[in-house]
């Protein structure tokens, strides 16, 4: 079966290895999970948009990748994001809630090194 759209949402996992072999995949939602990495995601060359919010991602380290444009890692434990260029579509990236958006060196290397990205980069309310 071609699944073009896949979520996982509250579901508990802490990996998503093998999500690479999804290869009609274009959306993946994995809200509310305990991953913790996501490098799998970026060998997958179909997924375009990945919703993945509410889980325990502190390091973001990206490969090449032309197909995903929007990612949503909001409310993670994300303090760093390596090779954010490598996504070469990227459109928007969200990081509200992670530690990241407090380090305001960061958040302007990254605009810096991908000028054609919206990047959301805001604490949530509560912090």
């Amino acid at each position: 079966k071609r699944i073009k759209k896949l979520n996982l949402t509250y579901n508990k996992l802490k990996n998503i290895d093998g999500i690479e072999d999804f290869i009609y995949l274009e959306e993946i939602t994995l809200r509310g999970n305990q991953i913790r990495n996501i490098d799998s995601i970026f060998k997958n060359n179909s997924i375009r948009k990945v919703y993945c919010a509410v889980n325990e991602i502190e390091v973001v380290n990206c490969s090449n990748n032309d197909s995903i444009e929007v990612l949503y890692l909001s409310s993670n434990k994300i303090e760093y994001i390596r090779n954010l260029n490598k996504l070469k579509n990227l459109k928007y990236i969200s990081l509200i809630g992670n530690p990241i958006v407090k380090n305001r060196t960061e958040i302007k290397r990254l605009q810096e090194e991908n000028p054609n990205v919206e990047i959301s980069a805001k604490e949530s309310k509560g912090k």
